[in-house]
């Protein structure tokens, strides 16, 4: 008997150049799932009564099977299961009699694999009057989803009392199953910022938006971890990731763009499952799935510019292919999340296909006496191509266009291509950054190489319990090229 898993990562972008002057994306309902592959559980009807059962598998080779007289999504049942009887080739028939249960019943199974069928018979009694239906049907056991955040995306160097984009790429690494959870933002370990009820879909990859301004200056931890899974996790343990962040008080430099950072980074996995049990069951199961992000941020010291003339314009380039063109961005303005923080601050937002663009300013600040130091005037611009299919925007980040309420998500496309097409990324990167008012232009052309990196990941051969043994195996190939100035 035997069980291999070997997962592939390799190197993916998307096709296509998104078409210029692009408008915001309409936002739409976290409720509404923007798809949902997830395998289907089982249902069978009797009469008016019907029953539907999920088994999903668990990382010890258990799984837990629910039967439910409605719907696990919302939770709602009828009547009562009297009874219940499971059947299948790896435990004994289990009897569970007299039971008292509103409509649901949950048990866990031992030495159940992804794949294997379990029979259900269940007496349901309460829906159709005195009547007691006999239900059967089969479910096919399901891998629980495991939604892992595979990174944080924010600049590793910021300005104090300075609204910053953090981003964070989700993905559901099993593939027979989506789930919903919290998406949190926390920062020197406490709670800021949340995107709630966000929807991972089977094998999917999505992005959670968060907006945060630093209070003060020094090194900060931010990390972006994954709450309040349904179905719950597979796995646990990969559900938050970290990255570190300078944060730096405004410096009076009159140097043209003085401190700019940009970065890109691409990642192609691929999961094979293969699976054999004692008894001659065979399962194979294939899973692919991709992250790609690009970002940019600047800041100037000592200027201010028109935010009634404000033009913002964003290309992206990789070895001389444009990925991205976005001239003249339609803008919104959006002061929001900034009150009572830093005096005088304005922000302008782009939320369009593929792109999120946060430019803020403020004007000078006089020192009124100790421990109010003076600072110049500032602004600071950031850009972020987004991953995944969808992303999902915080509770911090209020209304970016007039059409979108707190927690709802923009889809990652421009209604014309499919996000994620294979166009690989080439050895250099290129950007094109322009910020302009009537009277002058702050612009910037970052180039700079991508280096892969190979990783490599054994699980030797083991054995769960009598029925089921295995391995797992992974290669990976990351993508990352980082460029700055000035910091």
């Amino acid at each position: 008997m035997k069980t291999k898993t070997a997962i592939v990562l390799s190197l993916v972008t998307l096709i296509g150049a998104v078409a210029a002057n692009a408008a915001p994306h309409p936002f739409l309902k976290t409720r509404a799932k923007y798809r949902d592959t997830s395998k289907p559980s089982a249902v069978a009807t009797v009469g008016k009564t019907t029953l539907m059962a999920r088994a999903l598998v668990n990382a010890d080779g258990t799984a837990d099977l629910q039967l439910t007289t409605g719907t696990f999504e919302p939770a709602v049942s009828y009547g009562n299961i009297d009874k219940v009887q499971i059947k299948s080739k790896s435990f004994n028939t289990i009897n569970d009699n007299q039971l008292k249960n509103n409509g649901t019943y949950a048990i866990n199974l031992k030495a159940v694999n992804r794949g294997q069928t379990i029979d259900v018979k269940a007496h349901v009694s309460g829906i159709t009057g005195r009547n007691v239906d006999v239900v059967d049907l089969t479910e096919t056991a399901k891998l629980r989803p495991d939604p892992r955040v595979v990174t944080v995306n924010v600049p590793a160097n910021v300005m104090v009392d300075t609204p910053v984009i953090i981003d964070a790429t989700v993905r559901e690494a099993n593939g027979d199953v989506g789930t919903r959870c919290d998406c949190e933002l926390r920062v020197d370990g406490t709670r800021v910022d949340v995107a709630r009820g966000i929807w991972v879909d089977a094998g999917g990859v999505v992005s959670c938006s968060f907006r945060h301004t630093f209070a003060s200056v020094g090194a900060k931890s931010v990390e972006v971890a994954l709450t309040a899974a349904e179905p719950f996790d597979y796995n646990g343990g990969n559900n938050a990731a970290t990255a570190r962040v300078g944060v730096n008080a405004p410096q009076a430099v009159s140097l043209p763009m003085p401190r700019w950072s940009a970065f890109a980074t691409e990642t192609e996995h691929e999961y094979e499952y293969y699976a054999e049990a004692s008894w001659g069951y065979r399962n194979y199961q294939w899973v692919g799935g991709w992250e790609n992000v690009t970002g940019f941020t600047a800041s100037w010291s000592n200027d201010n510019l028109d935010l009634s003339t404000l033009r913002v314009s964003y290309v992206e380039k990789s070895d001389g292919n444009t990925i991205v063109d976005l001239r003249e961005m339609e803008l919104i303005r959006n002061d929001r999340a900034y009150e009572g923080r830093s005096p005088g601050v304005q922000c302008m937002v782009a939320v369009t296909d593929l792109i999120t663009m946060l430019y803020c300013q403020a004007p000078e600040h006089k020192s009124s006496g100790p421990g109010d130091p003076a600072r110049p005037a500032w602004l600071n611009a950031q850009f972020l191509r987004r991953s995944g299919d969808v992303t999902y925007f915080s509770s911090e980040w209020g209304k970016p266009t007039p059409d979108a309420p707190e927690g709802d998500y923009v889809k990652n496309d421009s209604g014309t291509n499919t996000y994620g097409q294979w166009v690989r990324l080439g050895s250099e990167m290129e950007l094109e950054v322009e910020l302009a008012d009537a009277t002058r232009s702050y612009s910037e052309n970052p180039r700079f190489t991508l280096v892969t990196e190979r990783r490599d990941w054994d699980d030797l051969w083991r054995c769960w319990n009598e029925y089921w043994c295995g391995e797992a195996k992974m290669r990976g190939w990351i993508k990352d090229g980082r460029a700055g100035a000035g910091y």
